[in-house]
């Protein structure tokens, strides 16, 4: 009886794993004490949707007491120049109102702008200003020289009486011209005027601003926003 007790219980053993003699633990299994519960879901959402109301109040806070973004690409400070027109491009917050020169100017949908100006002869100065929603504004102010040739004719007597000539040439050849008359409807859009196939005009016509141009044959005109933008033909509106 003991060498079959033996035998079955070598058997036993084997069947288990287990070194004879050698006694099984059994390790207890742990679980987690974070349960998830209703009550700690809207727990959570009421925490996340308060910070997300106290990010939005610090982020409209930081716009309302500070200036808004404006920084000018072209040209630089202190520039030199050999021509009678300067492009101004920079960029700004995107729903700020600009102004150059105190002319309104057209923000794109990433707060970019370009603006061509007219200089004159020596120093010239262009004022930047933009101005948010909270009326906070910014101002660059940019200085420069423009060395283009101012060319004055000397007329003597003879050149007087041809003058006189073509007067009565050019006044015959008023009646031919083409006139017309651009206008700004309810939003500021950016222009650009063709006379005789040689640009004369390009810049921004504000609402109720009215401008006037004639040429020899021909007149373009080309519109960013060409709803916002009226013309008239002699007195007809196009």
């Amino acid at each position: 009886m003991i060498k079959l007790y033996e035998r079955e219980k070598e058997i036993h053993n084997n069947v288990r794993k287990e070194e004879p003699g050698k006694k099984r633990i059994f390790k207890p299994v742990k679980f987690s004490s974070f349960i998830v519960t209703p009550k700690l879901l809207v727990a959570i959402l009421i925490v996340f949707f308060v910070g997300l109301g106290f990010f939005y109040l610090y982020r409209e806070l930081s716009i309302f007491i500070s200036n808004p973004r404006l920084a000018i690409m072209d040209p630089l400070d202190n520039f030199s120049i050999e021509s009678k027109t300067v492009k101004v491009e920079g960029v700004t917050e995107k729903d700020a109102k600009l102004f150059i020169n105190d002319q309104p100017i057209i923000v794109d949908e990433n707060g970019k702008f370009s603006e061509v100006l007219v200089l004159q002869l020596g120093l010239n100065k262009i004022t930047v200003k933009a101005i948010n929603r909270f009326e906070k504004e910014s101002t660059k102010i940019i200085t420069g020289e423009a060395k283009f040739e101012n060319i004055t004719e000397e007329v003597n007597t003879e050149e007087q009486n041809q003058d006189q000539l073509q007067e009565k040439a050019e006044v015959d050849a008023e009646e031919n011209k083409v006139k017309i008359e651009v206008y700004g409807d309810t939003k500021p859009a950016l222009i650009i005027i063709s006379a005789d196939d040689a640009e004369i005009f390009r810049g921004t016509i504000s609402p109720g601003e009215t401008k006037n141009f004639e040429a020899k044959n021909k007149i373009s005109i080309s519109a960013d926003k060409g709803k916002y933008v009226g013309v008239k033909l002699n007195g007809k509106d196009l």
